[in-house]
């Protein structure tokens, strides 16, 4: 005779395997993104309306054990903040069903204009994120994992976005793997919204990591995907950028040592105390 107890848990234990993929949930105030995204040169710094190249089967740079490669029109941080947003309403349902939204609320969600040129590059943004090809490699994976960013996306031909023009994106399910139960980040989202392109990069890589280990000014160069060739160009940016997160009450502080080293402080959560300074080397 089969011992009840352990038939309800081996039932449970089917339940759970054979339950639709789910993405953890995070505060309405937050955005989560998995840490090899915010870690890698996925979602680059460039200027949104510059020409953007197209890559072929290209290695990305990341900081970390992680190999990205990636195939698609490369991918800016505009196209994150599209993409977060699009996550954070998938966290509500099963990753198998649609997310659906009017784009009137969801450009309002994302900070940008309400406009007919907007709404058009809200459709740019998902059919560039749709047409992309990620393939991950690490030991957490224990496997490589080659997804697109946005399965599938409908849209109404009407471009007056009015209330009625609901639109569906659906997330690969596989998304889950790379959130895993502890490998993603919570940004505070009213904080990055007001971030210029570096420093918004920096403020998920550093948000990363609860104690940011310092880290060269080259690997930074690289792991954003700046174009700027030249070091000596790229740090006034840099230390632009790191000035920005502290006035966003994001850093505490930082700075920049002998050895090209970049250390940075966590600010405390807000209201906790005032921000910090920079120092300046």
């Amino acid at each position: 005779m089969v011992d009840p107890v352990q038939r309800i848990n081996a039932l449970q234990e089917r339940a759970a395997v054979t339950k639709p993929p789910a993405l953890p949930r995070w505060e309405d105030w937050q955005r989560s993104v998995p840490n090899e995204v915010v870690r890698s040169a996925l979602f680059t710094v460039g200027n949104r309306r510059d020409r953007r190249e197209f890559l072929v089967e290209t290695e990305l740079a990341a900081i970390g054990e992680t190999q990205v490669t990636y195939q698609g029109v490369e991918l800016r941080q505009d196209d994150e903040d599209v993409w977060l947003q699009a996550l954070h309403l998938a966290r509500e349902q099963p990753l198998d069903a649609p997310i659906e939204f009017v784009p009137h609320a969801f450009l309002r969600a994302i900070g940008w204009p309400t406009t007919g040129h907007y709404y058009a590059l809200l459709r740019d943004a998902f059919g560039r994120m749709q047409r992309t090809t990620v393939t991950f490699r690490n030991q957490r994976l224990h496997k490589g994992l080659s997804i697109s960013l946005i399965r599938r996306f409908e849209w109404s031909d009407r471009d007056a976005g009015g209330s009625d023009d609901r639109c569906k994106v659906w997330i690969e399910p596989e998304m889950r793997l790379l959130f895993g139960n502890t490998q993603y980040t919570r940004i505070e989202w009213e904080q990055r919204r007001h971030l210029r392109p570096l420093a918004k990069w920096l403020h998920g890589y550093f948000a990363s990591h609860r104690t940011p280990l310092p880290v060269r000014v080259v690997t930074l160069r690289d792991a954003c995907g700046s174009d700027t060739r030249e070091l000596r160009n790229f740090r006034p940016k840099l230390k632009a950028a790191l000035t920005e997160l502290v006035e966003a009450c994001f850093l505490s502080d930082w700075q920049i040592d002998e050895t090209d080293l970049v250390h940075v402080c966590r600010a405390p959560a807000p209201g906790v105390e005032a921000c910090g300074q920079t120092r300046l080397i």
